[in-house]
């Protein structure tokens, strides 16, 4: 009698989980109407994107698999959609039942050995390196995918966005999600203000440009210093995202010591200031003056990672008098 009971229980055990199993790998049809509603959480709207079906599961069998030499890049791209699963549902996607695969697609058009996208296709789209391809592999599989890690990086971008939308501790809900994806600007973003701080924020909205203000001074002994945050400048090569410093506007460059060191930098006549105003505009005649710059400039391009340097000429009316500036 035991053991009859045993078999039965066992039965209905092996029962339920096929039945769970089943359940899982069917995927359901979305309409029109959730569709739509599901993409509004996608902020930019992709260019091509199209939601027909999705799969419903426990958050703890989803995996999020990289290719193999994924760029530390592309690993950050992972690393944010593993930290979805982790403050949404408490778990980390290392199940197998469902794969997020993700990575730089080979010549092919493959990833891990799933046929992803043409990349000629890619290739042939403006700014191509951020474009991007999301693409179902059978049911039980969705691949992100583009022919540099910039679009690996804003593929990952679009189904964090997707997949917050109905991640909880019970449920992961994934869309079976088509997309073709570039951006109409080479660089987005803005300067100053509190773009320093939100850098991670910008790029998850596919932000890619910060201008940023540093620390550039003249030495008593005549030669240049240039500070720029590493830890901000490091964040923004992880995210996709260009960080640019800033020499600032010329009229402003009291700051820097310059006229401190070198006095005869500093414009002459009345045109040179502003009345109650710290604004002076700098006698740009001057080649030591011309020679403070490049070195400001070559000091920012030998730090690695600096391709682009932002440089502000005037915030006011200001000129130097002297005939040469006149």
């Amino acid at each position: 009698m035991i053991r009859q009971r045993y078999y039965v229980t066992a039965t209905a055990l092996l029962f339920t989980a096929l039945t769970a199993t089943a359940a899982i790998a069917e995927a359901a049809p979305v309409s029109g109407r959730d569709a739509a509603a599901w993409l509004r959480w996608t902020i930019p709207l992709p260019k091509r994107i199209e939601i027909k079906g999705q799969v419903t599961l426990p958050p703890d069998q989803v995996g999020v698999r990289l290719r193999r030499d994924a760029s530390d890049v592309e690993r950050n791209a992972a690393a944010q959609l593993e930290a979805l699963f982790q403050d949404r549902a408490g778990v980390e996607p290392r199940g197998q039942e469902f794969a997020i695969i993700l990575g730089v697609c080979d010549d092919q058009g493959t990833v891990r050995g799933r046929q992803a996208c043409d990349p000629r296709r890619l290739r042939s789209l403006p700014n191509c390196e951020q474009a991007y391809v999301i693409t179902p592999s059978g049911e039980h599989e969705l691949v992100l995918t583009g022919v540099d890690e910039k679009g690996v990086y804003y593929a990952a971008q679009t189904l964090r966005q997707l997949l917050e939308a109905k991640l909880t501790e019970e449920t992961a809900v994934i869309p079976l999600v088509q997309v073709l994806d570039w951006p109409d600007l080479a660089e987005r973003g803005e300067w100053g203000g509190s773009s320093v701080r939100d850098i991670e924020w910008m790029a998850a909205h596919k932000m890619n440009l910060v201008e940023a203000h540093i620390t550039h001074q003249v030495n008593d002994d005549g030669t240049v210093t240039v500070k720029a945050s590493e830890e901000r400048q490091e964040a923004g090569r992880l995210n996709a995202l260009k960080f640019v410093p800033i020499l600032t506007h010329m009229d402003q460059l009291a700051r820097t010591r310059v006229y401190e060191v070198y006095p005869h930098l500093k414009g002459i006549g009345e045109s040179a200031g502003l009345p109650k105003h710290s604004n002076t505009a700098p006698c740009c005649s001057q080649p030591k003056f011309v020679e403070i710059y490049a070195d400001w400039m070559d000091a920012l391009g030998a730090i690695e990672g600096v391709n682009d340097i932002c440089a502000w000429l005037s915030e006011s009316h200001v000129q130097c008098g002297c005939e040469q500036c006149r």
